[in-house]
């Protein structure tokens, strides 16, 4: 394996040299980059796959919403359409992708919107949301064609642990100095807290300076919710069996956290943002059939769930006992109001 990821050094270099140049141009002012009128917050990371973006957008809207009139504009990754689209609470994942579509069923009178070109989308929910006065820009670190008040990088600690390669030989999808673009730089879904002394060798290690803002987050999981109305209520125990379903990049830690409670737990993959079909509910339910035991549940991500909650989908889980455990970002309890803090500094300074 170590042999095939360095054959695919001089693709990597390719990839990493191209993102150099796009970026050295764009801090040249050679590409342009267009700024509003509305501050707006870039929420991103630099390697492909699952950071938190979507915890951290959520996080960010229960911190600022009480004061603003916040929008959510998102690419809409693995939908089926193109171009801007409104989500609504009716829409479907392949619609609008099941990030955007998790936002506004959590915030309903959140506008989101998705598109490709972030400008355009920007432009059509200020347009119909005329009060909207702060933005949250989903996965967007290496969109720069839109100017951000304030760049929230995140990076899974284990990622901040190892080197790191650009595509195809690592995950990046651009070098590691990339990072210093970045106002806030957040390592995510660490499993305890972080002392001193480790912060200050990940500061380094990254290449950031003390003055660098560093903080550092974790993931929590709230109460199990039931797809189906009359469904009882659960909760994780020794006595119950989980057939776990995955669509997503990195489905470890929320397997690790349902093996630690349940007492037989079984897992089907699906690729991360998987457009689940019918043949797939048949497999889950045939999974589902041969699991021993009276006691047992199908659990899925919340994202998971905003891809089988359409409606041709949804006949085929209603013998289904179907559950989704949501999850929230934490920030690291000594850092948490500094990080609240910092963010609403940065967007009242000029």
């Amino acid at each position: 394996m170590n042999l095939l990821r360095w054959l695919l050094f001089p693709l990597a270099l390719l990839y990493g040299s191209i993102t150099w140049v796009r970026n050295f141009l764009y801090n040249r002012g050679v590409l342009k980059s267009q700024g509003f009128d509305v501050p707006i917050i870039s929420i991103g990371n630099l390697s492909m796959g699952g950071s938190g973006k979507s915890p951290m957008t959520e996080y960010l809207v229960r911190l600022l919403s009480s004061q603003n009139n916040i929008g959510i504009v998102s690419r809409g990754y693995g939908r089926k359409t193109k171009g801007v689209r409104e989500v609504t609470e009716k829409s479907a994942a392949s619609e609008v992708g099941d990030e955007p579509l998790q936002f506004k069923s959590k915030f309903t009178e959140v506008p989101v919107w998705v598109s490709e070109q972030r400008i355009e989308g920007i432009q059509e929910l200020l347009k119909s949301n005329p009060k909207t006065n702060l933005i949250l820009l989903d996965d967007a670190f290496q969109h720069r064609q839109v100017t951000p008040k304030i760049a929230v990088l995140l990076m899974e600690y284990k990622d901040a642990l190892q080197g790191q390669y650009p595509f195809p030989m690592g995950r990046l999808r651009e070098w590691m100095s990339g990072i210093r673009r970045a106002d806030i730089v957040v390592i995510t879904k660490c499993q305890n807290t972080v002392g001193e002394e480790e912060q200050n060798r990940l500061r380094m290690r990254l290449g950031l300076s003390n003055d660098s803002k560093l903080y550092f987050s974790s993931i929590e999981y709230g109460l199990i919710q039931s797809v189906h109305a009359g469904l009882s209520s659960i909760v994780l125990n020794t006595e119950l069996s989980v057939l776990v379903v995955t669509g997503i990049a990195n489905p470890e830690p929320f397997l690790q956290h349902i093996r630690a409670q349940a007492k037989d737990v079984r897992s089907i993959r699906f690729k991360d943002h998987h457009s689940f079909t019918k043949s797939d509910l048949e497999s889950i339910r045939m999974a589902y059939d041969t699991m021993p035991g009276k006691q047992k549940i199908v659990l899925c991500t919340e994202k998971d769930y905003m891809r089988i909650k359409d409606k041709a989908l949804m006949l085929h889980t209603e013998k289904l006992p179907l559950y989704y455990l949501p999850i929230e970002t934490v920030l690291q309890s000594n850092l948490k109001g500094s990080f609240d803090e910092e963010i609403k500094a940065l967007l009242t300074h000029s």
